[in-house]
């Protein structure tokens, strides 16, 4: 038997074997204790812009920081620290131009002038002295309140000069004492014609043209002239007009009518009418529009094979009635049994006229060509033969179904087509040509998980600690737990197929995810959940 020994570490094979004193060192002398230390070419790559050092919290391990990690480490410059200017002195600095430089300048005389109305003395002042302002003589400042009294009083004076601006008509009329008549001739728009006055109850005036006037005093239309006639139609009646518009004839057509309400003596006679008839109904003829119930209330029946009779009906409310069918059997009861079938007698109309039962003894012999028994879901299909066989008819009997497929290993089969899947499926060990199930039972370091190969995702358990032998296939996961496990304790995986198998410690492991085909791995526990490689080979053990 030979194998290849690789030994794994940070996170994958050692390809190196210089690396190998650098990583473990001589005895009694680390990684630390190497002479000329570690160059960068023997640290980790780095990302472009990347510097080293450590933001997470607390001792550990260096990280790569990116410019914006690096700079949050740095302090803010004060008047007494170095460090980063800050946002808000980059802002002040931010608003000085390129070249800015400071002015200065001498204050060497102040003055001040002051419009017509005011004094000024004391200006200019060329050292230091005060500056003061007052009004010229015949100059003063009027409080607000006056200042209003003079421009009301001013306003006013305009008006009765015959200013307009902000005049109240109506109070200039009260104040000269006008009545409401004089006030309402005083306000009467210009006619534009010749109109005439009429002072109306209410005091108002009103400007009436002349034959406006003679309605209003009682003097009639006199005579005039027509300019033009014409006739509207409506409900029915239309017309024409001759000379319109000198001496007009008006001829009236009577058409169809439809009135709104007719009061009439006698039959009327007519289509399309409507509303509600308060009179005499009886020489009414024809078909009622609408009726709200019959005159005379009917029943309705039903004979033959079954009867049935309504109540009155006037069309006010619905009625109901129950249907009685027609006896035509007498024997009444339950048909059919075990060991009897029903016979019946079925008239033309479909009516069962006759009823009994019959006892069915056939011949076992001419029960042949027995139909196939078919089901298209999963309900389980079930064969009883009845009766107590003796000892011959056991011996003699067979039983043939025509049926072909794979029968499920709850239903009795193997649920397989080949041997080897159904020595898997019933939990059968795979033994090979040299060997036997006697073989197996001495050796209970090997695991197989019931099934000669673990074939399914496993958690390996307390059981399988002292080297256990796990015979497992590929495209599964086995899980190495983070406790059960004390130092010195492991077991041995064996990957006897063609595919890798995906390997999860989660407690932490120093070799990698997946034990590729064909491969073998020897694991120990340090007691802490955590797993160490102490074997590997790239054949079977």
């Amino acid at each position: 038997m030979s194998f290849a020994l690789s030994f794994y570490g940070l996170g994958g094979a050692i390809q190196s074997p210089d690396m190998l004193p650098l990583l473990i060192g001589p005895p009694g002398q680390g990684a630390g204790d190497i002479p000329g230390g570690i160059d960068n070419s023997l640290l980790s790559d780095m990302a472009t812009a990347t510097f080293k050092g450590r933001i997470a919290a607390g001792t550990g391990a260096p990280q790569d920081l990116t410019a914006t990690q690096a700079t949050s480490l740095l302090n803010v410059a004060t008047v007494s620290l170095k460090g980063l200017m800050s946002a808000s002195d980059f802002a002040k600095l931010a608003g000085i131009a390129n070249g800015a430089t400071a002015n200065t300048g001498t204050v060497t005389s102040v003055a001040i002038t002051a419009p017509t109305g005011f004094a000024v003395t004391g200006s200019p002042i060329t050292g230091s002295g005060t500056l003061a302002l007052a009004f010229a003589s015949g100059y003063s400042l009027p409080t607000t309140a006056k200042q209003t009294e003079w421009d009301t009083a001013f306003s006013q004076t305009r008006q009765w000069n015959g200013g307009a601006t902000g005049l109240v008509a109506a109070t200039g009329r009260a104040s000269l004492g006008g009545t409401t008549v004089g006030s309402s001739f005083f306000t009467l728009a210009n006619p534009g014609a010749i109109t005439f006055p009429r002072i109306n109850a209410d005091n108002t005036v009103t400007a009436l043209s002349a034959s406006d006037m003679r309605t209003a005093i009682g003097a009639g239309t006199g005579s005039g002239t027509v300019t033009t006639v014409s006739v509207v139609t409506a409900n029915g009646v239309s017309g024409s007009v001759a000379n319109a518009t000198s001496t007009p004839a008006i001829t009236l057509t009577l058409g169809a009518i439809t009135p709104t309400s007719v009061a009439a003596t006698g039959n009327v006679t007519g289509a399309n009418l409507s509303g509600t008839n308060t009179g005499d109904q009886t020489t009414i003829t024809g078909n009622a529009g609408t009726a709200t119930t019959l005159q005379t209330g009917r029943t309705i029946s039903i004979t033959g094979d079954a009867t049935w009779t309504s109540g009155t009906f006037n069309g006010s409310a619905n009625v109901t009635a129950a249907l009685t069918l027609a006896t035509v059997n007498s024997n009444v009861d339950s048909f059919g049994s075990a060991t009897q079938v029903g016979r019946f007698t079925v008239n033309a109309k479909g009516l069962v006229t006759a009823a009994s039962n019959v006892t069915v003894t056939p011949a076992a012999s001419s029960i042949t060509g027995g139909a196939a028994i078919t089901r298209t879901n999963d309900t389980n299909v079930t064969l009883t033969l009845g009766g107590t066989p003796n000892a011959a008819l056991l011996a003699d009997a067979s039983l043939t179904l025509g049926w072909t497929g794979t029968l499920a290993v709850a239903r009795g089969g193997t649920g397989a087509s080949d041997a080897s899947t159904a020595r898997t499926n019933l939990g059968l060990a795979t033994v090979a040509a040299s060997g036997s199930f006697a073989d197996l039972s001495n050796k209970p370091g090997i695991r197989s998980n019931g099934q000669g190969v673990v074939s399914a995702n496993l958690t390996v358990g307390s059981s399988d600690k002292g080297a256990h032998l796990l015979l497992a296939t590929g495209g599964i996961t086995i899980t190495l737990p983070s406790s059960g496990f004390s130092n010195g304790e492991g077991v041995v995986l064996v990957n006897i197929s063609g595919a890798s198998i995906t390997l999860s410690a989660p407690g932490g492991s120093d070799f990698g995810t997946t034990l590729p085909a064909n491969a073998s791995l020897m694991v120990l526990c340090d007691g802490g959940g955590f797993w160490r490689q102490m074997l590997y080979s790239t054949a079977r053990l």
